[in-house]
């Protein structure tokens, strides 16, 4: 249970910045994912949260992330021919249109593995009241951030069982076989997440989070110079983005 809602934290980059930071991070990269459409702009920003990302020294949970989104695509990019044999129209979309979408799912995950890898729950939870948020926003909030690193450590467990059993040889042996798949991996990995969060849910409740009782911080926490040089960078990359967007914008309307 402990191991659930305790107090493990990555290292790297991320972990010296405040809990605030990482949040505002998080919120700068949500909004410019959905304001911005230029492939470019995007790419800036993706380039930068990725680099974010991998500061936090876990290079295996980044990567099931990304293999998550690339199972996503492929799913995605087979529904397009399918749908494409059927209407013609369809096949013929940009492929800006496909791409875009993606990228902006990746900014989010990097930022937000930042966030999730590297912060402690009471720091959490000490930033999301500070807010003067409602208890029905902040508990969900900080359980599904700190089920993020839950999930990744069941997904390496079911995993190396796989492999010991003899059913996994490679993620291409799987993928040649999509009915194993889904026996040996994706059941076990849904009813891993469903016990997850029952286990995270009985975990805060019986740290008392959600009590009544107004919650002390040990100390008190304050920003320090990476946290707004870090904070400074963040908003000349968006606005390089968003210049970038404006310069595409521009170009497509002269021509």
């Amino acid at each position: 249970m402990r191991a659930l809602f305790g107090n493990k934290q990555g290292g790297g980059f991320p972990a010296r910045l405040d809990t605030r930071t990482k949040m505002l991070l998080c919120l700068m990269a949500s909004l410019a994912s959905i304001a911005l459409t230029d492939m470019a702009a995007l790419g800036v920003l993706l380039a930068a949260s990725a680099a974010y990302a991998l500061s936090a020294r876990d290079v295996k949970g980044l990567l099931v992330s990304y293999a998550a989104v690339a199972l996503m695509l492929g799913t995605s990019a087979l529904c397009v021919i399918g749908m494409g044999l059927i209407w013609p129209s369809i096949a013929n979309l940009e492929a800006r249109r496909f791409i875009v979408p993606f990228m902006r799912i990746l900014l989010s995950i990097n930022v937000i593995l930042g966030l999730a890898l590297t912060s402690r729950v009471q720091s959490i939870l000490t930033a999301l009241k500070g807010l003067r948020l409602p208890a029905l926003v902040f508990i969900p909030a900080s359980v599904m951030i700190r089920f993020i690193p839950t999930f990744i450590g069941d997904i390496r467990q079911i995993w190396q069982t796989l492999r010991i059993r003899g059913y996994a040889r490679s993620p291409l042996s799987l993928a040649a076989h999509p009915g194993q798949a889904l026996r040996v991996l994706f059941m076990p990995l849904v009813f891993r997440a469903l016990r997850s969060a029952d286990d995270l849910a009985m975990a805060a409740e019986l740290k008392g989070v959600g009590g009544q009782a107004r919650v002390t911080a040990h100390r008190s926490a304050r920003l320090a110079r990476r946290d707004y040089l870090t904070l400074a960078a963040g908003t000349c990359l968006v606005a390089l983005a968003v210049w970038l967007q404006l310069r595409s914008g521009l170009r497509l309307s002269m021509h």
